[in-house]
C-alpha cells in the first residue's frame, strides 16, 4: 500500500493483483475442502472392501445345492422307473409334486 500511496504503483494494479490474490485463496480453500471430503471417505471405503473380501460359504452352499439336485434327480428316476417310464417334458414337471423331505435338521 505504501507504493499505492507514493504513486510507485498504479491503484489499478494494487487492486487487479488483490484481486488476484483473493481468487487464488477461494480456489485453495475449495481445494483443500475437497481434500478433506476425498480423504473422509478412505475408512467408509476400506472398510467396505475389507467386507468385501471376507470369505464366504459359496462353496459349501454350491455343493448342498448340487445334492439336493442330485437327490431331486435320482428321486425323479426312480419315480419313473416305477411308473413304467413317463415323457420327458412330465418328468420336470412332476418335480412339483414331490413329497416334502427334511433330514438333518
Amino acid at each position: 500500500t505504501r507504493l499505492v500511496i507514493q504513486g510507485d504503483l498504479p491503484l489499478g494494479n494494487f487492486l487487479a493483483t488483490m484481486a488476484l490474490i483473493r481468487k487464488i485463496g477461494n480456489d485453495s480453500v475449495r481445494s483443500y475442502e475437497t481434500c478433506n471430503e476425498i480423504l473422509l471417505t478412505f475408512i467408509p471405503l476400506r472398510n467396505l472392501t475389507t467386507m468385501l473380501n471376507k470369505s464366504t460359504d459359496l462353496q459349501d452352499q454350491k455343493r448342498v445345492m448340487q445334492r439336493c439336485r442330485d437327490v431331486t434327480a435320482e428321486i425323479l428316476l426312480s419315480g419313473r422307473a416305477e411308473q413304467g417310464g413317463i415323457q420327458r417334458s412330465r418328468l420336470y414337471n412332476s418335480a412339483d409334486m414331490l413329497p416334502i423331505r427334511l433330514a438333518n435338521v
